[in-house]
């Protein structure tokens, strides 16, 4: 799938396809663009964080492996992400195009386009999540129609270029499924299950959760999704911490992480 990804992000780079595209996409941002404010905000790496933590309470190492592979994808994908920005360096759109030809959501961004890093968060945590949990059909079109969804974020507020999005997606893609390697070889989620495990992992929610309300994502209309989320690392950070002093909770066999 990665292969196909990067083949189409050349064929548009190369077909000169990437400027009608975009500005075919972008115009979906004129319709509720709060809505993918807050949608590019669910695509920062203290999202993902915070999401696949609280969905993952208690010490079942089962369900703490998403969280454990999450870990493993920030150094992986984070050098990923500002290595190739650095090789290709790359305009955004609006360093491009008329501005009066697109809509543009949050503040100006100009530089380092290719890849996208919200990209590659995305991708990279639906991919854990589809390899970590046992879901049908339909919940997993539903994870598909959710990574769409803010991937395609990254196009309505004018941030990147459809050849940005899909080339963030091929290397999400890797990232997480060397970091589903990494986890299953070095058992970072029998350690996320033990009491210090447990610990440190409640502090780095309630941190994490902290970080969001004070970061600026450069995108004013996603207030409400910063506090909704930050109150999400917060709560669930303090409910595994106390979870913990109540009383041990079973930890369950390890499953394998595909």
């Amino acid at each position: 799938m990665a292969l196909l990804l990067l083949a189409g992000c050349a064929a548009l780079r190369l077909g000169a396809l990437d400027a009608p595209l975009f500005l075919m996409l972008n115009a979906a941002g004129r319709i509720a663009p709060a809505f993918w404010a807050g949608l590019s905000v669910a695509g920062l790496g203290l999202s993902a964080f915070i999401l696949l933590a609280a969905a993952s309470p208690g010490r079942d190492e089962r369900r703490l492996a998403v969280v454990a592979s999450l870990l493993w994808c920030f150094p992986i994908g984070g050098l990923l992400t500002h290595g190739l920005k650095r090789l290709f360096s790359t305009p955004r759109p609006q360093a491009v195009l008329p501005l009066d030809q697109m809509q543009v959501i949050g503040e100006p961004l100009l530089h380092n386009s290719l890849p996208s890093g919200h990209a590659i968060t995305t991708l990279a945590m639906a991919w854990l999540w589809l390899h970590t949990r046992s879901l049908g059909r339909g919940e997993q079109a539903l994870v598909w129609i959710a990574a769409l969804l803010v991937v395609g974020s990254r196009i309505t507020t004018a941030a990147h270029w459809p050849s940005d999005v899909l080339a963030g997606a091929a290397v999400g893609l890797v990232a997480a499924q060397l970091s589903l390697q990494a986890t299953r070889r070095w058992s970072a989620a029998a350690w996320l299950a033990r009491p210090v495990g447990q610990r440190v992992l409640g502090a780095g929610q309630i941190a994490t959760g902290v970080a969001m309300f004070t970061t600026h994502t450069g995108y004013p209309l996603a207030e409400p999704v910063q506090w909704v989320l930050g109150t999400l690392g917060v709560a669930a950070g303090l409910w595994r911490l106390v979870s913990l002093r109540s009383g041990p909770a079973a930890v369950s066999a390890p499953g394998p992480a595909r």
